[in-house]
Formats: C-alpha cells, structure tokens, sequence
C-alpha cells in the first residue's frame, strides 16, 4: 500500500540569469553580450524583467492559472501561468503574440522551451544564476 501524497516542492526562478551562449558553454566567447534576465517570484506571481531592442520588458504571470492583461511595448497581451509538476508552462496572447514557455530549473541552470502554435519550430534557451 502507498503511503501518503506529498507534493513535491515547486521550484522558484527568482534571481537574475545570463543567457548560456549556443552549444551550453557558459564560458563560450560571445560577440555580444546577452542581456541578462530578471526574475521575481511570489506564492502569487513570477514576474520577468527583461531589456530588449533598448527597452525594458516587465512581464507579469499569476501562478493561480488565472490570466493577466497587460501592455508590453504598446501592445495588450494576456499572460497565463500554469504548474505541470515541477515545470511552470506560460502563455502569452495578444494580436501579435501566440507563443508558449515550457520553465524548468536544474541546479543553478533554467532552461526556457518555446513553442509557437501552429508552427513546427520551437526554441530552448539556457540561463545560469549569477
């Protein structure tokens, strides 16, 4: 007979990131230098904080499956947040914006998988704490 449930602890991004360069060698040469990524985590919310295209981008995610609206860049978009086990699964809508993160931690290494519906393409970017 099985014992008791118990949920197993999920993980907390919060912290600031350095983009891995392609091939996973952290020590890689790079041509530029990758922003770094910013995140805060709550019981409630990640939050993500991010310069691009010499912009900050601040994205807000309720980790209650609940959605958020927002405005990024100008545009409205609605963020989603969901646990599928010890990886957090993200969606981002909006009229141009359709995209899916699929978040997992290992040690001190993030890893973030994006997938575009309808597209056959998808992503991986690697992230080490600093």
């Amino acid at each position: 007979m099985r014992g008791p449930f118990v949920q197993q602890a999920r993980p907390d991004f919060s912290g600031k990131w350095r983009l891995v360069p392609e091939g996973g060698a952290a020590t890689a040469p790079a041509l530029v230098a990758p922003p770094d990524l910013t995140i805060t985590q709550t019981a409630d919310t990640l939050t993500t904080i991010e310069p691009t295209g010499g912009r900050t981008v601040t994205m807000v995610y309720k980790l209650d499956g609940s959605e958020s609206r927002q405005t990024v860049n100008r545009a409205d978009i609605v963020t989603k947040a969901a646990w599928d086990g010890d990886a957090l699964v993200t969606t981002v809508t909006g009229p141009s914006a359709n995209w899916k993160d699929t978040w997992r931690l290992k040690g001190t290494r993030l890893t973030i998988q994006t997938s575009m519906p309808g597209r056959e393409l998808a992503s991986q970017r690697a992230y080490d704490k600093i």
